[in-house]
């Protein structure tokens, strides 16, 4: 049985628009008359055709948006395809038409007539009455193809392969992205669930419904064990709802985050290193193996992990920028364009190499090193003196002899 929740929710909707849309209905009506009105039109059956094409078009118009707003809540509640579902959502759209979709423009139509005095020819009215019907039966033939495309949807999910969970920080939504893309062109017949997706999860979706049901559906999950990752109880929920479930879990670290020195208990699985390029093909088997399929693509890893190193320095310099820091993360310590370093002990500089520049490049700064002599110029056109620090108790200047290193976000250039 259709869901008596999913009717009343379209319902309120449908309600919610009711007002403004008879007034604007009814306003465009009394500009008709008027208009026909100074013509000297006032009571002819000109003015009838006019206004019976008008109520026609209402009808129309309502009955389409009326169904627009009974799919849309059906798809979000993910409604099960059944076979009695057609004929139910056929009555649940009938309540809606004679109601709210027919009564109103029929009820102008003849109240017109009345005012003009029943000057209105029967084929004026038949033309109504047969646009208004006709409008009834185009949602019913919608309603057959909705409920044909769930019961072919069903269908293919019975006969998918692997649904792989994507597991990751929302601070990570552009790596998870990124791997879902690649995992499904590398391996045909994989389907990837990622809730940064909004075809995986529509905006206004009640999410957390929506990742259970994921979860329940899913053959393996994939960890994005980043450090915004691992910080998050949302991700370690999920890692525990396929670990209960004796699924396979694999970590994906990245950054800071080692496949060597995971916490426990995810340092007792078959972890990678995601910006490794053999480690990206390990990942592409392991999944082809759980599945029973082929890798079809496995060229340009390398290009993928420098991506994720990219995407990863992004998601790490956003999430320090969040709590008062600006810069980028090396080698275990910060390079801090901005933030409150001015409180830390400064210590002996420290020699600057070309890594450094890397990890500010791919956080989105622009470097120079100048000398004492050049600082002063150098600030007036934005450039900061980069430290390099711990961020909780020292600080270092990042020098090459007699030059130091500044930086300058790309977005003020």
């Amino acid at each position: 049985m259709l869901d008596r929740e999913v009717i009343n929710i379209a319902r309120a909707m449908l309600d919610g628009e009711r007002a403004a849309r008879f007034q604007r209905f009814a306003d465009t009506v009394e500009r008709t008359k008027s208009e026909l009105a100074i013509r000297g039109l006032g009571r002819s059956g000109a003015l009838l055709e006019a206004v019976a094409d008008l109520c026609a078009r209402e009808v129309e118009n309502s009955a389409e948006r009326a169904w627009e707003i009974l799919r849309t809540t059906l798809v979000e509640t993910r409604v099960p395809f059944s076979a009695d579902l057609a004929e139910e959502l056929k009555r649940a759209f009938d309540n809606f038409f004679w109601g709210d979709c027919r009564a109103a423009p029929e009820g102008t139509l003849n109240s017109t007539r009345m005012t003009a005095g029943g000057n209105i020819d029967a084929a004026t009215f038949d033309s109504f009455h047969s646009r208004a019907i006709g409008a009834r039966q185009g949602v019913w033939a919608k309603i057959d193809l909705f409920v044909r495309s769930l019961r072919q949807h069903d269908e293919r999910d019975m006969a998918s392969q692997t649904v792989v969970f994507l597991s990751h920080a929302a601070a990570d939504g552009q790596i998870g992205m990124l791997l879902k893309g690649e995992i499904q062109g590398r391996l045909p017949g994989i389907t990837v669930f990622c809730s940064s997706d909004p075809t995986d999860l529509p905006p206004g979706t009640k999410w957390s419904p929506e990742i259970q049901h994921a979860l329940e559906g899913s053959g393996m999950l994939l960890l994005i064990a980043s450090r915004r990752g691992l910080q998050r109880p949302w991700v370690w929920f999920e890692c525990g709802t396929i670990w209960f479930r004796k699924r396979k879990i694999i970590p994906l670290c990245l950054g800071e985050v080692r496949k060597s020195a995971l916490p426990t208990p995810l340092s007792e699985l078959q972890a990678v290193n995601a910006d490794d390029p053999t480690d990206l093909a390990t990942v592409l088997e392991l999944i082809a193996s759980e599945s029973g399929v082929t890798v079809a693509d496995s060229k340009n890893l390398d290009e993928l992990a420098e991506k994720l190193k990219t995407l990863d320095a992004k998601a790490s310099s956003e999430s320090v920028a969040d709590s008062g820091w600006l810069g980028a993360p090396w080698d275990g310590k910060f390079l801090a364009y901005d933030g409150p370093y001015q409180l830390l002990r400064q210590i002996e500089d420290e020699p600057f190499v070309n890594s450094m520049q890397t990890a500010l490049n791919a956080a989105g700064y622009r470097i120079v090193m100048v000398t004492h002599h050049q600082l002063a110029s150098s600030r007036e056109r934005g450039f900061r003196v980069v430290y390099l620090t711990d961020r909780k108790s020292w600080r270092q200047r990042i020098v090459q002899g007699d030059v130091m290193l500044l930086a300058l976000p790309e977005t003020n250039q």
